[in-house]
């Protein structure tokens, strides 16, 4: 039995966290044995966790700097003795590299979720502590290439495991209509969404802009979000001053659904790894618009299961849009290798077994 002790930052609602969640419920527990630890005291997801048998631990620490919190890392690590210990996120990624080479964990891993600019502190940080792990998994290709030009990580303690959906759970709906009259959408307009948190990074102001283009020509659509955050009221309020036909659901607890009730699904994010979301939008079968960001261009294919434009290309996102709203035939072939592309690139299957094998190589000191 291998046990794997996983450290995040919080238990919050947000992509990372979500990928912590299906990876740990979905090891062979007939040969790991999971333990989460959140450094924080936000457990909104915890319970979630609990009821698929993942245990869930908290530290309790509300401040980033408190000095305490590598010793009761340290605590936990010395009572759960793990031949893992797995750190998701820049915060607990660090303490588990000195907690990991504190107590003699053998294989020390921690996951790059993504490609911000850290700031030359932080990036100094990370590339003086990067040796300490054993291996570091980065959710795209880009984000490798992010660690190894920026923060100069080592090319061999990198490994590009992309992001997993359930493709069970992100499934198409034969009922569309049915669908949306459950969720109180209508059913008989297009509807362009995205789904991801209201923070600055994910930019849901430009998904606003381009939905004012769009409506100037498709004045029958209605665009939605998913999702909470910081910037849900600004992102309303902005909808709201260009008399958009636009809702803000909040978060959900139905992604899935709400994804599935779908036309188009947007990205419109200034920075990301390998954002979630677009995976599971393709999986659910929705061709997705989106900036060239990150690792979006790894997993869609322009022309094939979506549209990419520049970089803020605010004009180029409505014009994807509005070609994919007047082209059914092709909307509906790009929605088709979506999930194809979905399903051999990300499903979760895939990812839980490449984890497997890496933690049965590090507990087996092969590294």
């Amino acid at each position: 039995m291998i046990r794997v002790l996983y450290v995040i930052n919080n238990l919050g609602v947000g992509g990372a966290e979500h990928v912590l969640l299906d990876l740990a419920a979905s090891l062979d527990r007939s040969q790991f044995r999971p333990l989460v630890i959140a450094i924080g005291d936000d457990l909104a997801l915890a319970p979630r966790f609990r009821e698929l048998g993942v245990p869930v631990e908290s530290l309790g620490v509300e401040f980033k700097a408190d000095p305490r919190t590598l010793s009761l890392l340290s605590a936990k690590c010395r009572a759960f003795r793990p031949e893992i210990l797995h750190g998701f996120l820049w915060r607990a990624n660090i303490l588990c590299r000195l907690a990991g080479n504190r107590c003699g964990v053998r294989g020390v891993v921690t996951s790059e979720h993504s490609m911000h600019v850290d700031g030359p502190l932080r990036n100094a940080i990370n590339r003086l502590t990067a040796r300490l792990s054993s291996r570091i998994v980065c959710v795209s290709g880009a984000v490798r290439d992010h660690m190894i030009n920026e923060v100069g990580a080592a090319p061999e303690l990198l490994q590009v495991i992309y992001n997993g959906v359930d493709l069970a759970r992100f499934a198409p709906v034969e009922n569309r209509r049915e669908l949306r009259r459950s969720l109180g959408l209508p059913t008989d307009r297009p509807i362009v969404g995205a789904v991801a948190r209201h923070t600055e990074e994910k930019r849901l102001d430009r998904f606003v802009e381009a939905a004012r283009i769009v409506a100037e020509q498709r004045p029958d659509a209605l665009f939605v979000t998913a999702g909470a955050g910081p910037t849900l009221h600004r992102v309303r309020d902005l909808a709201d001053g260009y008399g958009l036909d636009f809702l803000c659901l909040g978060h959900r607890s139905d992604v899935p659904e709400v994804l599935a009730a779908l036309d188009v699904f947007v990205i419109t994010s200034e920075t990301e790894g390998l954002p979630v979301a677009a995976v599971e939008a393709m999986a659910v079968e929705l061709p997705v618009v989106s900036n060239i960001v990150g690792g979006v261009p790894e997993i869609i294919r322009d022309g094939v299961d979506g549209i990419l434009v520049p970089m803020g290309d605010v004009a180029g996102v409505a014009k994807g849009v509005l070609e994919l709203l007047a082209d059914e035939p092709r909307r509906r072939s790009m929605a088709t290798q979506a999930r194809h592309r979905a399903r051999d690139l990300a499903s979760l299957e895939s990812v839980v077994t490449q984890h497997e094998q890496l933690y049965r190589e590090l507990a087996e000191g092969e590294h």
